[in-house]
């Protein structure tokens, strides 16, 4: 069989134990506690199984495992994910401290850098300062991990919005990789993202299914933040690639802006930037009238919006310096429209007209 007949088959089975998983884990993570149920912040309706990120965990390693990639690309990334993936499972029964999750987080990046050798040193030539961060791409690079990894965490707010983000940031992860000729990359990227849209057939909402039926679960959360940290390093610092390497923090900019602009407003009320609340970019929107499917999808398609503006302004030969200038501006006008929260609300408001189907999706999920 030609390597393209063996990718597909592959990719097939991925999606299929994906979608196993996924319908016969629910049952057992009832009985053993491992589920959602509604309450404060939490508008839902019943008990959801958190299994989705243990269906996309065991689904992607499989995935590795029957293309064989040589495991010393392979090996540093499993274990990391693992690792993650543990620490996620055991939050998701016992609700674990935000400090010791952050100890599992720092050490999963401890190990990308020092066993898995991805390291962010060139952010492109920005500012004519040059590319190479040196020694400060170490710290550097812990702080993208461990963002991303909380970023996707607090993404995860409505029915399909973590995982269609990651799936969108996937589609152009891929796109860099294969344009840089990077055959492990583009695969690993492949199988991961097969591996979340067997999830989110189960977690989005669509015409033939109103809510989901599943969670991510911080399992799932921890491990595409980490996944997607480990791509953005690779594909970014590849010798062959083409296109500069801010072009990925177009990419990965709405949960990276979400994120930050978040715990920037949190501190700044003398809370912990970490403390849960309903003051996401999801929640504007809902207040605002949007039904949830409504704000899933305009999100989504916002990132994949973001990440054309990296690849193609990249492309087009967009100097980095604007490029990066017009990334950091995000945060500003982010943190404006979030602040003023209710002008926002109105201003959507009257600019949406809801379609029957986005009615019938509408509640206080």
């Amino acid at each position: 069989m030609s390597p393209a007949g063996n990718l597909l088959i592959v990719l097939a089975t991925c999606l299929v134990i994906s979608i196993s998983l996924n319908l016969l884990l629910r049952y057992p993570a009832d009985r053993l506690g491992l589920v959602d149920s509604p309450g404060g912040r939490k508008r839902h309706n019943g008990r959801v199984p958190l299994v989705g990120g243990i269906a996309i965990y065991v689904s992607y390693v499989a995935g590795v495992y029957f293309l064989g990639i040589p495991g010393e690309r392979s090996v540093p990334l499993l274990v990391g994910m693992t690792l993650l993936f543990v620490c996620g499972v055991l939050d998701d029964l016992l609700d674990l401290r935000n400090l010791i999750k952050l100890a599992v987080q720092i050490v999963a990046a401890l190990l990308m850098m020092f066993w898995g050798g991805q390291v962010v040193q060139d952010l492109g030539n920005i500012a004519g300062l040059g590319n190479g961060l040196g020694i400060w791409g170490y710290p550097f690079t812990l702080l993208v991990v461990v963002g991303l990894i909380n970023a996707i965490n607090m993404m995860d707010g409505l029915d399909g919005l973590a995982g269609g983000v990651v799936l969108t940031s996937l589609f152009w992860l891929g796109v860099l990789a294969a344009a840089g000729s990077m055959g492990s990359a583009t695969l690993f990227v492949l199988i991961m993202a097969v591996a979340v849209l067997g999830f989110l057939i189960f977690n989005a909402r669509h015409p033939w299914r109103s809510r989901a039926s599943v969670f991510l679960g911080d399992a799932g959360s921890m491990v595409l933040g980490f996944a997607l940290a480990w791509f953005a390093a690779k594909i970014s610092q590849n010798v062959a690639m083409v296109i500069s390497p801010v072009s990925l923090a177009w990419i990965l900019a709405l949960p990276v802006v979400d994120t930050v602009s978040l715990m920037v407003r949190r501190i700044g009320k003398g809370r912990s930037p970490l403390a849960p609340d309903r003051e996401h970019l999801h929640h504007v929107f809902r207040r605002a009238g949007f039904s949830s499917g409504a704000t899933t999808l305009l999100l989504i398609t916002l990132n994949l919006i973001l990440g054309a503006v990296g690849v193609f302004g990249a492309m087009l030969g967009v100097p980095d310096t604007l490029l990066f200038i017009g990334f950091l501006l995000l945060f500003p006008c982010h943190y404006y429209f979030v602040r003023h929260a209710w002008k926002s609300a109105r201003m959507l408001r009257n600019l949406q007209q809801p379609t029957v189907s986005e009615r019938a999706y509408s509640d206080d999920a």
